[in-house]
């Protein structure tokens, strides 16, 4: 099925090397096999084009090529037929996920380029339509508004790694101009908060709202203020000039300068959530999560957080500070697991999230010390899944969920990324 697993020889070496091949033959010929015979969720194309696209280099047979175009036919389909809905344009909500899955596809077959770049067009007349909206309405904001999962930051970064907006920099500018404009305060109960601020009415969950009686400025990289800081260093590093681009950059970066913290374990860690009160005064937060220990995976952990600083340290060309968050990163990778609390496999809150950024780290500074935590990460998910990715497990440890984030498709992911790197999947999650 898969060929060449020899990028790290470090997997190879070591006994975990098989059960991370037999995850990956038998994931994939999972998911052909639900395509074959007309059982892939139609909800679940985007995910499973997602996967075989970044593979697809190392997969041997030419049905996964076939099986990848006509997926994306099917999207386009999906597109001609129900149109385009403006409030789900994200990178894990809608079409700002077709169209990275179908551009994944084209940079990696080559086949249907016109598709790819007309959707990467469609994505950003529909973003820069969107966004005009927001700021003309001056509507209390959400999370999704701006956030890397469905809101502007993720469509953004995205495609700032595209070539349109060389050629549509006024339109991309409108998506800049929007996540600069949440830098701006504005007066909550007399305090003076940033935009980013998202009123009790606009959270998610009843806890939030129990716990944030006047909501937060959410810090995570999924939901949070990460995402658009990272977005607009990028914008920055492509030498883009838009009024307001330092300031805004210079606020956030300085926030999270400031709320950088020391756990137990001697590591570092920022808070989840901060209050308005908390912003106003600067003073350390009460509640730093919702639950009782934060943890070390990419939604809300310290190791997606000190990823993204140190991404935005390069790409602001902060060499010292980012000096210091790799030391940082490097650190709570190297950790003892106990120290992640992680309890589950997965990509979003699990440790494929710690194998995914470990493995996308190595592949830029090769210091063999992160192979040990690599292989530690490994067998700690080998306790949670013993056995091979079969049907079976896919349903009992990921309710039959094959998807990037919350599915079996993230752990697929990490241990392909680490079998033998190259993955593209990391661009969504803002890690690489």
């Amino acid at each position: 099925m898969i060929e060449n697993y020899n990028h790290f020889q470090f997997l190879i070496d070591s006994n975990n090397y098989k059960w991370a091949t037999n995850c990956v033959d038998l994931y994939f010929e999972y998911i052909y096999q639900l395509y074959e015979k007309d059982r892939l969720d139609p909800r679940s194309y985007v995910d499973a084009l997602i996967l075989l696209s970044d593979a697809l280099p190392h997969l041997a047979s030419s049905k996964w090529e076939e099986m990848g175009y006509n997926l994306c036919r099917q999207i386009k389909s999906t597109i001609e037929k129900d149109g385009i809905n403006p409030h789900m344009l994200g990178m894990f909500s809608g079409l700002g996920k077709q169209a990275f899955a179908v551009n994944l596809y084209f940079k990696r077959s080559g086949n249907l380029p016109s598709l790819s770049k007309t959707l990467n067009e469609l994505l950003l007349l529909a973003a820069t339509v969107r966004t005009q909206n927001l700021m003309d309405q001056s509507m209390n904001t959400y999370a999704s508004y701006y956030d890397c999962i469905a809101g502007i930051s993720g469509i953004l970064n995205y495609l700032l790694e595209t070539s349109i907006w060389h050629e549509k920099l006024s339109q991309i500018s409108v998506l800049i101009e929007y996540l600069i404009s949440l830098t701006n305060t504005y007066s909550y109960k007399n305090y003076q908060v940033l935009k980013y601020h998202i009123p009790k009415d606009n959270l998610y969950t009843n806890l939030e709202k129990e716990l944030y009686p006047d909501g937060h400025l959410n810090l995570s990289l999924s939901h949070g203020m990460m995402g658009p800081l990272i977005a607009l260093s990028k914008a920055k590093r492509e030498g883009i000039d838009v009024i307001g681009l330092d300031g805004a950059i210079n606020i956030l970066y300085d926030m999270y300068m400031r709320r950088k913290d020391i756990n137990e374990f001697k590591k570092v860690v920022w808070p989840c959530y901060i209050t308005p009160y908390e912003y106003a005064y600067n003073i350390k937060p009460m509640r730093a999560s919702l639950l009782r220990k934060q943890r070390s995976g990419w939604c809300y952990g310290n190791i997606s957080i000190s990823r993204g600083m140190e991404l935005v340290s390069h790409n602001l060309n902060l060499k010292s500070n980012e000096a210091l968050f790799l030391k940082d990163l490097v650190e709570i990778i190297n950790a003892e697991p106990r120290t992640y609390r992680l309890d589950n496999p997965g990509l979003c809150h699990g440790y494929a999230s710690v194998l995914s950024i470990g493995m996308y780290l190595f592949e830029e500074i090769h210091e063999e010390i992160l192979l040990d935590s690599m292989v530690n990460c490994i067998e700690e998910i080998r306790k949670i899944i013993p056995d091979n990715l079969t049907e079976n497990t896919i349903n009992e440890y990921f309710n039959s969920d094959i998807s990037l984030l919350q599915g079996a498709g993230g752990l697929v992911a990490s241990i392909i990324e680490a079998l033998y790197g190259d993955m593209e999947y990391g661009k969504l999650l803002m890690i690489c």
